[in-house]
């Protein structure tokens, strides 16, 4: 049975925390992350295709399709977080509930999203249209900037999942337990980063190692039908909530101790 932290941990004890938390809700939430990750390589073929065969409406089609399989897939992100949220604080969460709290939250989570991606992208077009000498001065600020966000911000979607605030407010509050506390968040994530890409990299290798020359089609690797549209779903749906765990366990510690100090300022202003 999974025991909730109830003092915050250092870095190392955090990420057993997520792993425990993994290992006791990736049942729960395999089929929400199956889901999405079937909408997502069914896409993902389909305008593979369309690429191959140099249709061009047909790929204004397909980015169409790819448009709302990511839509698909952010939706059944919600359900993901908030059953391994469920199980990080004991309580029970239904499937119908968590796909309820998915509709509800939709529009939230979307903004978080597209203002999450848009940092990074805004970073990266930069240094794509810079000229000249302008991209190694932008790429001196814009990566080092990219990356800051990229922490600064990474706890909003569990946030705007789960705590039911607003987009700005989601932000806010990643930012204000992340502060103070941005190398400590960084190193975490990048270790369970790491673990994430390296199970998928060995799943990727392995049926690459099992297929050989036969995935060469027109000069583009293809895979077969079936490992598109199961292996790899599987594959990612088995995966991707660990990082979600890792993320909750990470969330839930920072909180804690981001109470923890207000606690502290609270008494010290009550002594002063």
């Amino acid at each position: 049975m999974y025991s909730k932290p109830v003092a915050p941990l250092p870095i190392g004890a955090v990420l057993d925390d997520g792993f425990s938390l993994y290992r006791h809700s990736i049942k729960r939430a395999f089929p929400f992350a199956f889901a999405s990750a079937v909408a997502a390589s069914i896409v993902n073929r389909s305008m593979t295709d369309a690429s191959v065969a140099g249709d061009g409406g047909a790929l204004w089609l397909e980015a169409a399709g790819m448009l709302l399989a990511s839509g698909v897939s952010l939706f059944l992100l919600v359900p993901v977080i908030a059953t391994i949220k469920a199980v990080h604080d004991g309580r029970a969460l239904r499937a119908a509930d968590a796909l309820r709290l998915a509709a509800q939250r939709f529009l939230p989570v979307l903004g978080v999203a597209v203002l999450y991606s848009s940092m990074l992208f805004v970073g990266a077009l930069l240094l794509l249209v810079a000229p000249g000498v302008w991209t190694l001065v932008l790429s001196v600020v814009a990566v080092p900037a990219a990356v800051w966000a990229l922490v600064a911000f990474v706890f909003a979607l569990p946030v705007v999942c789960v705590e039911r605030k607003g987009v700005l407010e989601s932000l806010r509050y990643s930012f204000d337990l992340v502060k103070g506390r941005w190398w400590r968040t960084a190193a975490a994530l990048t270790v369970g980063a790491l673990v994430l890409y390296v199970f998928m990299g060995s799943a990727v290798g392995a049926v690459i190692a099992f297929q050989g020359d036969s995935l060469v089609v027109d000069g583009q690797v293809r895979f077969p039908w079936y490992v598109d549209a199961i292996v790899l779903p599987m594959a990612t749906a088995a995966l991707m909530p660990l990082l979600y765990a890792l993320l909750v366990a990470l969330y839930a510690d920072a909180k804690l101790r981001h109470e923890g100090e207000d606690i502290a300022a609270r008494i010290a202003a009550l002594e002063t």
